[in-house]
């Protein structure tokens, strides 16, 4: 049975690209957006209810209809901000989320893909121990080996089969794609606007655009290790390009000649 009309917004990602910092900002200065959380979750913000691996909640319960509605607010615009939505199985989530209800917005945000690859791998390095059996890793060897043996870190970057997996089930205009590096940059409250005529939210000047889990790296991605990561993503950014109709150009990494 499928639900319609609950003014639902899903932010199926992507992981390390801005989706806390999203889901934190429109639940701090935005009074008109319930930005959905359960304390049954082992992250909060993270609902994952439309997720095959994650149908319990941290206390074994079952994550039902109920449960997941019971989060919802009617007089508000539901904002559910869940990556692992498109992390993998992304065509099952996108059809479940269809099987609930075909009038849904999305917003994606979108990081160079280089860049959101090394950002998770700092992010298991800095978590360990407990990370070290996160996604079939190896913290002992090097981010090249985990970039290319752990599909953790390659296959999420893989924008284009993703948001392809969603569009076979929901219209287009149903989309938002953001670029994460618009939305930190000074030029941001821009691509806010967007968001906010795409949710049907009266503009918000947002006046601390701030980045949730920014890291001090210990050392920045080197020369090699960049290039052979532009080489692995290079023809999937063409098709992202031409998927979104964006340019892409901050993402300097895959410049158009």
């Amino acid at each position: 049975m499928q639900v319609m009309n609950r003014n639902l917004v899903i932010c199926p990602g992507f992981q390390k690209c801005g989706t806390t910092a999203l889901f934190q900002i429109m639940d701090e200065q935005c009074d008109d957006v319930n930005a959905m959380s359960s304390l049954d979750c082992v992250h909060p913000k993270e609902i994952d209810f439309f997720c095959k691996e994650l149908q319990k909640t941290k206390n074994a319960k079952k994550k039902t209809i109920d449960w997941y509605e019971n989060l919802l607010d009617d007089q508000k615009i539901n904002l559910d901000s869940s990556p692992n939505y498109a992390m993998k199985n992304s065509d099952f989530i996108a059809r479940k989320i269809r099987n609930y209800s075909t009038d849904i917005k999305f917003i994606f945000l979108l990081r160079n893909p280089i860049d959101r690859a090394f950002s998770a791998y700092n992010h298991y390095m800095q978590e360990l121990p407990k990370t070290a059996s996160w996604g079939g890793w190896n913290p002992k060897k090097s981010f090249l080996y985990n970039f290319f043996m752990c599909d953790s870190f390659t296959k999420t970057g893989f924008y284009q089969e993703h948001i392809f997996n969603y569009l076979k089930y929901f219209k287009k205009d149903q989309f938002l794609f953001i670029i994460s590096e618009r939305l930190s940059s000074e030029g941001h409250q821009k691509e806010w606007n967007k968001i906010f005529d795409f949710i049907g939210h009266d503009k918000v000047e947002i006046k601390d655009n701030y980045s949730i889990h920014k890291r001090e790296k210990p050392r920045k991605l080197g020369y090699n290790e960049r290039i052979a990561a532009k080489d692995f993503y290079e023809h999937s950014v063409v098709l992202l390009r031409d998927l979104i109709q964006d340019d892409l150009k901050e993402w300097v990494d895959f410049k158009k000649s």
